[in-house]
């Protein structure tokens, strides 16, 4: 079993909408991977609709328990962006991973700006699901060249057309 190089820190910002619930297995398989190959101390960025009733919050992989997850609301992909950059906090990561699925695209522009994060950012479309689209600031944010790492190189951020973690 492979393990990220010493040092590389991954950020997880996990989708908990309702359309999430059709890929609850799938979550669960990803973040037991995730475990595998990042480690527990890796962060989970739980995202929160305004209608679930409590904010989006951040906890360790060890600490979340998949199987209590509860998926409610709805969020485009800007929103879960801005949710991660709103609770980042200062935060160094090496790569941004966004579980996700196919919903979310809306018409028009978006209400939330999806900010441009230091480290790229991927999007993992679990059961293959994309989007018809992305809103331009969400697009911005993958494709952007991002900011210098620690050595000096270039982050490249995208989407997983595997749909998961291999």
């Amino acid at each position: 079993m492979s393990r990220l190089a010493a040092g590389l820190r991954l950020a997880v910002v996990l989708d908990r909408s309702r359309s999430m619930a059709a890929h609850e297995l799938e979550v669960q398989a990803a973040l037991a991977r995730l475990a595998e190959i990042a480690g527990p101390a890796t962060d989970v960025y739980l995202t929160a609709s305004e209608y679930r009733g409590e904010g989006p919050s951040l906890v360790s992989l060890g600490a979340l328990d998949p199987d209590a997850v509860m998926y409610y609301g709805g969020q485009n992909a800007a929103e879960l962006l801005a949710q991660f950059s709103a609770l980042q906090d200062g935060r160094d990561y090496d790569a941004i991973l966004v579980l996700t699925d196919g919903s979310g695209y809306e018409l028009g522009d978006a209400e939330v700006e999806a900010p441009i994060p230091d480290a790229p950012v991927w999007m993992v479309h679990l059961g293959g699901d994309f989007p018809l689209g992305y809103d331009d600031a969400t697009l911005e944010a993958v494709h952007s060249p991002g900011q210098r790492r620690r050595d000096g190189r270039r982050h490249r951020g995208g989407a997983d057309p595997a749909g998961g973690l291999n």
